[in-house]
């Protein structure tokens, strides 16, 4: 897996400050911050609602939705690259991003909307039915939004330490999203509501208007800055495309780390929320809801203020170590789920969670600034601008291990010996394996990308050094 000097240009000495012409102004980084916060309000959404709607709703079994989930996630593994490098291959007077971005939120938002407007009266059977069909709507036109947004944020600035403090705007925003997701439950549940079902549509309708009025935000505020550049570039065919990236070494240690540590997490993901209304809080499931919305909460405000924290250790000691630093603390979260969720002191339960934010910030900060350092890469190693198709691709590789996580999860709540009809009276053995995956699954994961991070070929020196060889071939071209 080592790169040949030919990849990687050698690093010479250069200038830290960021060129004037390289620094993105805050409107604009505020503006892919609020995007972001759309993106992860919108995949939480449906991982929030499934399984209390459609499981403990309606009865639905919970190995299904899992079922559903993963085909989707796979459909969306698949149509990744696809809109990836229709992105990249697109011409239009607003560039290649923006037209998608756009057409991504407006069609997004009503089939959310569909998904949790539910009929009464209808078998747990045909309620699957209509789950599944939804699920095959939403995968692709979420990534008609999200992968053009993605390669709009990577493209922003060619400056190494520029891209960290856009992903820390990005990361500091983005939390919001998970926020509000981790409420959406709990406000199902409100006592103006007919029911669940009635709330659920409501809530629907909500994330909706979201999605609608806010996704939009960063196509309308900036320009895309590769454009004059790419706009004469060849069509870059896509299994060519696909089949270099792959080749990339950085894209794939990157997209390994994020592989591992996605599916450790979403694998169990449910398994929290399960802990939490019929272990610790013996079936009460109003109480549970708000705990679980507080909690959740936290770990977004932990998240949030971590991220200036962790741009300040990725300058200082590097992006790398920075990581490796992140990852670690939230392998002792993980670690901690084990004795935190405690029904004598359900308060507990705070402890990993924040941890587990702050961890996970410094994920999704470094991960977003290391690959706009990829793009860079790939452009180097094949010659042509693919920001979308760089993002797609590891979208690709990691919604695949996601997808199988979700039909996991369900299977997983099946092998533990859950059923819902106990309520709060799970037998002892059902009770300790979800503790014990819940926190042990996760803390595996961890431990394989803290591995891939540490073996993350690119540092400051060769980034800046494969820039100014970009930079010299564009001149050239010119």
């Amino acid at each position: 897996m080592s790169s040949s000097p030919a990849e990687i240009p050698s690093p010479a000495a250069a200038a830290p400050a960021t060129p004037p012409t390289e620094k993105v102004p805050l409107k604009t980084k505020l503006a892919f911050g609020v995007g972001s916060m759309v993106d992860n309000l919108t995949g939480n959404s449906i991982h929030q609602l499934a399984n209390p709607v459609y499981n403990i709703g309606l009865g639905v079994n919970p190995a299904v939705i899992g079922a559903v989930l993963a085909v989707g996630r796979l459909l969306d593994a698949v149509t990744d690259p696809l809109i990836g490098g229709i992105s990249d291959n697109f011409r239009s007077r607003w560039g290649r991003r923006r037209p998608l971005i756009i057409a991504g939120a407006f069609i997004t938002g009503p089939i959310i909307l569909a998904t949790f407007s539910l009929p009464r009266g209808w078998s747990p059977l045909a309620y699957s039915i209509y789950f599944a069909v939804a699920m095959l709507l939403f995968f692709p036109a979420f990534t008609l939004f999200s992968v053009p947004l993605k390669g709009f944020q990577l493209e922003l600035t060619r400056d190494y330490h520029e891209r960290t403090r856009i992903s820390a705007v990005v990361a500091f925003l983005m939390p919001i999203g998970g926020i509000l997701a981790s409420w959406l439950f709990a406000l199902t549940q409100y006592s103006g509501f007919e029911d669940s079902i009635e709330g659920a549509r409501y809530t629907a309708l909500a994330v909706m208007l979201v999605i609608m009025t806010f996704g939009i935000l960063p196509a309308l505020s900036a320009k895309e800055k590769e454009y004059l550049h790419v706009k004469t570039q060849k069509q870059i065919p896509l299994l060519r495309n696909v089949w270099g990236l792959l080749k990339n070494r950085p894209l794939r240690l990157l997209s390994i780390a994020g592989l591992a540590t996605l599916l450790g997490i979403f694998t169990v993901y449910s398994l929290g929320l399960y802990l939490n209304i019929y272990y610790v809080h013996a079936g009460d499931m109003k109480t549970a809801s708000l705990l679980h919305g507080a909690i959740t909460t936290a770990y977004q405000v932990a998240s949030m203020v971590a991220t200036p924290i962790i741009a300040w250790a990725a300058t200082r000691f590097g992006k790398r170590h920075a990581f490796l630093g992140c990852l670690a603390i939230a392998l002792v979260g993980t670690l901690a789920k084990l004795f935190c969720y405690n029904p004598a002191m359900p308060t507990l339960m705070f402890i990993p969670m924040i941890l587990m934010g702050v961890g996970m910030s410094g994920f999704w900060i470094l991960l977003a600034s290391m690959m706009a350092d990829v793009a860079d890469h790939a452009e180097l190693l094949q010659g042509v601008r693919n920001e979308a198709s760089v993002g797609a691709v590891f979208s690709w590789i990691n919604k695949t291990g996601i997808s199988l996580a979700f039909m996991f999860s369900g299977f997983v709540l099946l092998w533990v010996g859950f059923d819902e009809k106990l309520g709060g009276a799970q037998s002892e053995s059902t009770i300790f394996w979800m503790r014990v995956l819940f926190s042990l699954v996760p803390g595996i994961a961890l431990v394989v990308a803290m591995i891939c991070i540490r073996l993350y070929p690119i540092t400051e020196d060769v980034a800046r050094a494969t820039r100014r060889t970009l930079d010299e071939r564009h001149a050239a071209a010119t």
